[in-house]
């Protein structure tokens, strides 16, 4: 576990009280409802392969990104990589993850510095050892920055869209793109 971190941020539950405190605190939001709680604890808790499922507007997106800020909390070398069916989305998944660094004072330490990357489409937290692959980088489904990545944790946030899944041919590209995320993931 990571030292000089509230305990209470750690273990199974750890997750749960960092969303319930950046719901409140960062995002002045109400506390997570027990649908979101469920979403936290699977993303926390399930296996290291896992795919959420649930209606619009649920807060999936808000959750993992509260997910991956928490994760650089405890391990500042970890590295994600955000993948959306367009760029912009993922862009906006990475720009969130930024601000909610910068509205909890507690992790303001984490933003990124002059050392390493800092745009919101790829940056380094400021604890973070010397690394190819940054904190955070964000790409659309089919971009070639997605050639050379490497990442402990792959978000594929909403990557199949009416605009890359109309056809069978469209679909079969798309299945066979994703398939490469296993090259991509740190063993």
């Amino acid at each position: 576990m990571s030292q000089g971190i509230d305990p209470r941020l750690q273990g199974e539950k750890g997750f749960l009280n960092f969303l319930y405190v950046a719901w409140k605190q960062g995002l002045g939001l109400p506390e997570p409802t027990p649908v979101q709680y469920d979403i936290a604890d699977y993303v926390a808790n399930g296996p290291r392969r896992g795919c959420i499922q649930a209606f619009r507007g649920v807060g999936k997106s808000y959750i993992t990104s509260a997910f991956v800020v928490w994760k650089l909390l405890l391990d500042p070398s970890l590295n994600f990589l955000v993948v959306s069916a367009s760029k912009s989305r993922a862009d906006d998944f990475s720009t969130f993850t930024l601000r909610l660094m910068q509205e909890l004072p507690f992790l303001n330490h984490l933003l990124p510095d002059d050392t390493g990357r800092a745009s919101k489409v790829s940056f380094d937290v400021a604890p973070a050892p010397a690394s190819h692959s940054p904190s955070v980088k964000s790409c659309g489904v089919f971009s070639s920055a997605l050639t050379g990545s490497r990442a402990d944790y792959l978000i594929a946030d909403d990557i199949e869209s009416w605009n890359n899944s109309q056809t069978q041919n469209m679909r079969e590209k798309l299945s066979e793109t994703i398939k490469e995320y296993e090259a991509i993931i740190k063993p």
